[in-house]
């Protein structure tokens, strides 16, 4: 049997035991294989920890009724506690790193509109610099403070396509050298 098709079904089987709720009869794959071997076993589900429930909320919906447990931690997942928090998202002095998402749509690989939020706040600037070409970078250091940066790139045209957004370039924005142009938000802040 091909290698690709073994794999589909091992996962089918791994998988197949969580699609079904405890109180529902266990689903199973009948027959045997197109090439004769016989189906693997669907390995019993492990048990779940007792949950201790602290608070209670119930939503009705059009359809059904959501019933939602605030649960003390089980141990099933660690402490959200930045001591118990990954090394990585510590910086050196101990503080958690704090996180800066930016977006940057980047027009004819010539400038980058950015949108990022600080504070409540919406800044929007244009850059003369393509931010394609900085997405690997996931962290700054400033004034001793560390920063996890999330960007995400998207690219357009100054002619774009049917329904798409078309972009101006500022006049004013340098193309020579690397260059940031403010347009939403205060820069003291």
């Amino acid at each position: 049997m091909p290698t690709s098709k073994r794999i589909l079904i091992a996962c089918i089987v791994a998988f197949l035991p969580g699609l079904l709720s405890a109180q529902e009869e266990r689903a199973a794959i009948v027959g045997s294989l197109d090439d004769g071997s016989s189906v693997p076993a669907i390995p019993a589900a492990p048990p779940l920890p007792q949950f201790q429930v602290l608070e209670t909320s119930e939503k009705q919906l059009p359809d059904r009724k959501l019933i939602l447990h605030r649960v003390a931690n089980s141990g099933l997942l660690p402490s959200m506690s930045p001591a118990a928090a990954n090394p990585a998202q510590i910086s050196d002095t101990g503080e958690p790193k704090q996180f800066i998402i930016v977006t940057a749509t980047v027009v004819d690989r010539k400038a980058s509109l950015l949108k990022w939020w600080h504070g409540g706040t919406e800044y929007q600037a244009w850059s003369s610099v393509d931010f394609n070409y900085l997405t690997v970078i996931n962290g700054v250091r400033k004034g001793g403070k560390d920063y996890k940066t999330v960007l995400m790139v998207g690219n357009s045209s100054v002619s774009p396509g049917q329904g798409q957004v078309r972009y101006e370039i500022p006049a004013g924005l340098p193309s020579d050298v690397p260059s940031l142009l403010l347009i939403k938000g205060n820069p003291a802040d």
